[in-house]
């Protein structure tokens, strides 16, 4: 399909003109007959017109950048298949998570639930400059004194899978206390979720702490458990964070705000702050992002290129398609100061459910948030690693949010590589 040159669409505040985007389309669709949908000639047009390189600057790496570093495409990452013993390892760690964590936490070993794929066929890694296992794992977190985690229900995966990890000895959680902690705030050092790695140079205290939207708790961001980190915790320690991304895939603004705050106050610790980027939620809407109602009823499906430029068919699993959203323009404008809106803006009212906003607008608003100057903040790079994996990351069975247990685990690999490479710097 040969397209014709750029349109001139003029970018203002606030809502696009629906009568630009839409005329914009049908210009389009006269230059080629066998686009019969307004859908197709957008993907088209995105994909040959509005496709740039990344916007951002990918000069500082926090990691090397060997498909495993601050990528900027699913294209960069390779998989290698897991040894006998590493599967050995990993049947291990979920043995130790179904007997420990209450509750559907652990999620599978491989991809799950996913629509037509063979779990055991998805066992692999990253293929990375640095290798990492899990003695390599413990080796790294031991440095620290204490990790402080904070974040949403995805950080909750992360902290109890690290707490197998690290000792696949522990008792089992109390489950009444876990879940307790969603009504409580400002826990701190008092909290159930906690746990202490002993090792030859010491011990080392882990802690989690829940902060999010959906729980009502930005108390423990603002307030009390993260402030609370950022003045007690030392240069032997460490942050951890994912801005609670799960909990403001609705709200943009409210998470590009959180950033904003992390960002800050990470600044005025003594302790090493590492920002996990937001993982990719992969449901079946225009852009993999999730809509109420389909939690417990929806496959999980890999992410297809238009779904990533936010772009994709809408399947939504018999869930009724009233959850269009409207994008914060603003915001966006800010995000993709180079793009169009109607890059981004829904194409009339059932074309894009819930909007034609990017999947990776999250990963985006965290690169350009954090201060990679800054010589005590550091992104661990994660998103475009999990949508190179084959079959996708996510746990199945009707959750395209969470990660299943490779994908938890790809996360906390990811994590020591980076601490690794700070090593290597001093």
């Amino acid at each position: 399909m040969k397209l014709p040159p750029v349109l001139s669409v003029k970018q203002k505040r606030g809502k696009a003109s629906s009568a630009i985007v839409l005329s914009t389309a049908l210009v389009l669709l006269a230059f080629d007959g066998e686009v019969n949908t307004i859908r197709d000639c957008m993907t088209a047009f995105y994909e040959q017109v509005l496709e740039a390189p990344r916007r951002f600057s990918l000069e500082q790496l926090d990691i090397t950048d060997d498909g495993c570093g601050l990528v900027s495409n699913q294209y960069s990452s390779q998989w290698i298949p897991f040894t006998e013993s590493e599967n050995q390892d990993v049947e291990k760690l979920q043995q130790c998570l179904q007997r420990t964590v209450p509750g559907t936490w652990p999620g599978a070993i491989g991809a799950h639930g996913y629509h037509g794929v063979n779990p055991r066929a998805f066992r692999g890694q990253l293929k990375c400059n640095i290798p990492v296992s899990f003695d390599v794992v413990r080796s790294a977190l031991s440095q620290y004194e204490t990790v402080w985690m904070h974040g949403d229900s995805i950080m909750a995966q992360t902290f109890y899978t690290l707490s197998c990890m690290m000792d696949s000895n522990l008792p089992e959680w109390d489950g009444n206390k876990v879940v307790d902690i969603l009504k409580t705030t400002g826990l701190g050092y008092n909290g159930p979720e906690q746990f202490t790695f002993v090792h030859s140079s010491g011990s080392t205290k882990f802690i989690y702490s829940r902060f999010g939207k959906m729980w009502g708790l930005d108390k423990n961001l603002y307030e009390d458990d993260f402030p609370m980190a950022v003045k007690t915790l030392t240069s032997r320690d460490a942050i951890v964070t994912n801005g609670a991304a799960v909990h403001n895939h609705e709200d943009t603004s409210k998470f590009d705000q959180d950033v904003h705050f992390i960002n800050e106050q990470s600044k005025m610790t003594n302790a090493t702050v590492f920002f996990l980027e937001p993982t990719p939620q992969e449901w079946p809407t225009s852009n993999g992002m999730f809509i109420m109602g389909m939690q417990g009823r929806c496959n999980c499906y890999s992410l297809t290129q238009a779904q990533l430029h936010g772009i994709g068919n809408n399947y939504t699993c018999g869930v009724p398609e009233q959850s269009k959203r409207e994008p914060d323009f603003d915001l966006f404008n800010r995000i993709y100061p180079n793009l169009n809106p109607i890059s981004y803006v829904g194409i009339g009212p059932n074309e894009c459910i819930p909007n034609c906003v990017p999947n990776y607008w999250r990963s985006d608003v965290v690169r350009r948030g954090i201060d990679k100057s800054a010589r005590n903040v550091h992104l661990v790079p994660i998103y475009w690693q999990l949508v190179s994996r084959l079959g996708g990351s996510a746990k199945g069975d009707g959750d395209c949010t969470h990660r299943d247990l490779i994908g938890t685990m790809t996360m906390l690999f990811q994590w020591t590589r980076t601490i690794l490479e700070l090593q290597k710097d001093h």
